[in-house]
C-alpha cells in the first residue's frame, strides 16, 4: 500500500518520538473531497495520517462523561490520545488498564488550538490499544530512531540544495525519496523554518532514546531547540 494512497486507501502508520509530534502544529488536507486525508506535518518533515506508537500509558484520565484521556509515554515525552463513544474497544480499554503499562497505539494524527490560546497541541485518535511487552517497545524505539534519522538526513540535504517549494517538491520526485517526505519536508521548511539546530537537536533526541534501551542511559534530554533555530529564510 502506497504511503500515499488517493482517498479511501489506507495510510502508512508513521512512526516517530513523542517529542517532535508535540512541536507539530502543521495541519491540513490534500483535496477538499470528503474522504481526503488529513495530514500533520512535522517540523522535520514527516508527514502524518496515521500514527503508531508503543510506550507506557502512564495515565487515565475521565474527560467527561464520555471520554477518557489516556498518556503513552516514550522516551522522549508522551503522546495524548482521546476515546470516546465512537471508540468503544480502545475506551474500554483505558478503562480496564492500570497504569503503568506497555501499549501500542495506531490511530489518527491530530492538531487542536483553543480559542483562548495560541498554542496548538497535538493528540492521538485511537484506532487501536493493545497491551505489549518492554521488548516490542524497545524495538519501536530503534524503528522510530531509524526512521527518525534517515527524515533528518533527506532534510539536511534539501537545505543544502537551496530549493525551496514546489521546486524543491519536484527534485525529490526524481529521487527515490519517500513521497511522504517529497511532500512534507518542503511544507516543514515553509511553516517552521526548520534550521540545523533543531534537527541536531532530535537527532541527538534518537541517539539518546535508543541509548536508553540500551541500557547505556538513564534518561534522555529534553527537545529544547525551537524549529526556527538557526532557519533558513523564506
Amino acid at each position: 500500500m502506497s504511503a500515499d494512497g488517493g482517498p479511501g486507501n489506507r495510510e502508512v502508520a508513521r512512526r516517530l518520538f513523542a517529542a517532535e509530534f508535540d512541536d507539530a502544529s502543521l495541519s491540513y488536507s490534500e483535496s477538499d473531497e470528503e474522504r481526503a486525508p488529513n495530514y500533520v506535518v512535522t517540523p522535520t518533515g514527516a508527514r502524518v495520517n496515521r500514527l503508531f506508537a508503543v510506550g507506557v500509558l502512564t495515565e487515565v484520565e475521565q474527560v467527561n462523561e464520555d471520554s477518557l484521556r489516556g498518556r503513552v509515554v516514550d522516551p522522549t515525552g508522551a503522546f495524548v490520545t482521546y476515546a470516546g463513544q465512537y471508540q468503544p474497544d480502545e475506551h474500554a480499554f483505558l478503562n480496564r488498564t492500570e497504569p503503568p503499562t506497555f501499549v501500542a497505539l495506531s490511530g489518527k494524527a491530530r492538531t487542536f488550538e483553543p480559542e483562548d490560546s495560541d498554542r496548538v497541541f497535538t493528540s492521538v485518535r485511537p484506532e487501536s490499544i493493545n497491551e505489549v511487552d518492554a521488548d516490542t517497545r524497545d524495538r519501536w524505539v530503534v524503528s522510530a530512531a531509524e526512521r527518525t534519522l534517515y527524515r533528518i538526513a533527506i532534510f539536511a540535504e534539501a537545505l543544502d540544495s537551496g530549493l525551496r517549494g514546489d521546486d524543491l517538491r519536484a527534485a525529490f520526485e526524481t529521487t527515490s525519496v519517500d513521497p511522504s517526505l517529497a511532500a512534507g519536508i518542503p511544507k516543514a521548511i515553509e511553516h517552521y523554518g526548520t534550521g540545523t539546530a533543531y534537527l541536531e537537536a532530535v537527532r541527538e533526541l534518537a541517539v539518546e532514546a535508543v541509548e536508553q534501551v540500551a541500557g547505556e542511559r538513564d534518561a534522555v534530554g529534553a527537545l529544547e531547540a525551537e524549529p526556527g533555530e538557526g532557519g533558513p529564510s523564506n
